[in-house]
This record gives structure tokens, sequence and C-alpha cells, in this order.
């Protein structure tokens, strides 16, 4: 039925228990999950401080992003189940046309 599941996560409780049962269908069907997570570096307003600051705001958005995908794999291991991980960067697009372009580069059948 589904061979490749794509789970996007923001690290809240209701994405990761959409994670949970993404597992749970992956455990029945033997498929793959890949779990990503946005990060908008646009958000990083670097009109408002120099540019050395700017720099460490976007590098602490993406060590949140990494800590919040490293979280779900936590979460998976748990349950039992190896996930893969992938960051997407973007600076402005709508985190919904990242997750849908990283479903087709993939080949994901099914978005959780």
């Amino acid at each position: 039925m589904y061979a490749r599941i794509l789970v996007p996560i923001d690290g809240s409780a209701t994405s990761m228990q959409g994670l949970t049962e993404a597992i749970k269908l992956a455990t029945a069907l033997q498929a793959r999950v890949r779990v990503v997570h946005v990060i908008n570096e646009l958000l990083a307003d670097y009109t408002l401080a120099p540019s050395v600051y700017y720099e460490k705001v976007i590098e602490a958005e993406r060590e949140a992003g990494k800590k919040t995908l490293a979280n779900a794999q936590a979460h998976a291991r748990e349950l039992g189940y190896d996930v893969e991980l992938e960051l997407l960067e973007t600076i402005g697009a709508r985190a919904s046309t990242m997750i849908i372009e990283a479903a087709k580069r993939w080949d994901a059948e099914l978005i959780v």
C-alpha cells in the first residue's frame, strides 16, 4: 500500500502524535518513514541586527531544527522504529511548499 511515509514535524505534541501514528502504519506495512522539519531564514530579520548577529540567529534556528529532529528520532526509537531525518531550509517559501517538494523528491506516497 504505502512504502514511503513523510512526516513533517514542528516539535509540537500534535506533530509527535502524527509521528506515532505514522510509525504504527509503517510498522504494519513495512514502510520507510522520513521526518522533515522546515526552518525559514526569512523570519530572522537582518535589518534589525548587524550581519554577524544575523548569522548567529540563523545558526541557532538550524540547531533548534536539528534538536527537533533528534527528539523525533529518539521518540521513534522508543517505539522500536528507525526513521530518516531531513532538515529543510528556505528563505521565505511556505513550509507547506517545502514539504510537498520534499515528498516529491523522495517519492513519498503519504504525508502524515
